[in-house]
């Protein structure tokens, strides 16, 4: 019978561990990567097949979809079928959700620089988003915009009045991205927030920093082909 696993913290033991405790555990190593598991479960029908044959066009493979995928490595040919990792659903499912309950964002906008509950209740919206990473992309792409204040300042030497948008569109749009290709789907029950205030917009996610990653060097990231396919292709859809 195998031993137990614990977890010491401050030389506090808090084990034994569950088998969900160690897997959360074998995710942040990262020994185990939840977006390279293998989904058994997962029904191909459930494809969006327009978000597939972009990807196919956009890699100029002239192959299936399927032959793509797998030599993606966001899926393996196994006993004459396909077999779709967790990367697969987040990047071309039509409902991933249906699969991964965490894998939506919401948008939330307060009236003020802070958030206040009870009678001082200050939210004004508050959207659920939901679908694959590249249909995010593109819906959180137009309704940021249309969500943003506008400003305009007088141009003395042109004579007339330009625009300003109230955040710079390449740096909400790298966050939006940024922050559904790193986040940790694993982690149930939590979604990606975009906080919408005054005087800020704060884009969050859950889970930590992957540990390989070193900030100060670029050359010691290292990603698995299915998370490096999820970032390719949700940069692609941005452009």
């Amino acid at each position: 019978m195998p031993c137990p696993l614990s977890l010491w913290v401050a030389d506090s033991n808090k084990g034994p561990l569950t088998r969900d405790e160690v897997k959360k555990l074998e995710y942040n190593k990262p020994i185990r990567s939840y977006e390279d598991e293998l989904r058994e479960d997962f029904d191909p029908a459930h494809l969006r097949p327009q978000t597939c044959e972009e990807y196919r066009s956009a890699m100029r493979y002239q192959g299936t979809f399927e032959d793509l995928a797998v030599k993606c490595g966001l899926a393996v040919s196994r006993d004459g079928r396909v077999v779709y990792k967790n990367a697969a659903i987040l990047l071309f499912a039509r409902d991933p959700g249906l699969y991964i309950p965490s894998a939506l964002i919401r948008y939330v906008r307060y009236a003020g620089i802070e958030s206040k509950s009870g009678s001082e209740f200050n939210v004004i919206k508050n959207e659920r988003m939901e679908g694959n990473i590249p249909s995010l992309v593109k819906t959180l792409e137009s309704f940021i915009e249309g969500s943003l204040r506008d400003y305009y300042f007088l141009n003395l030497k042109q004579g007339k009045f330009e625009r300003i948008p109230e955040y710079p569109k390449e740096a909400w749009l790298e966050g939006i991205i940024n922050a559904l290709c790193h986040r940790s789907y694993n982690l149930q029950g939590n979604s990606i927030y975009i906080r919408h205030y005054d005087d800020r917009l704060v884009i969050a996610n859950s889970g930590p920093l992957k540990s390989p990653w070193k900030t100060s060097a670029p050359s010691a990231i290292h990603e698995t082909p299915a998370s490096l396919a999820r970032y390719r292709t949700s940069a692609m859809s941005a452009s």
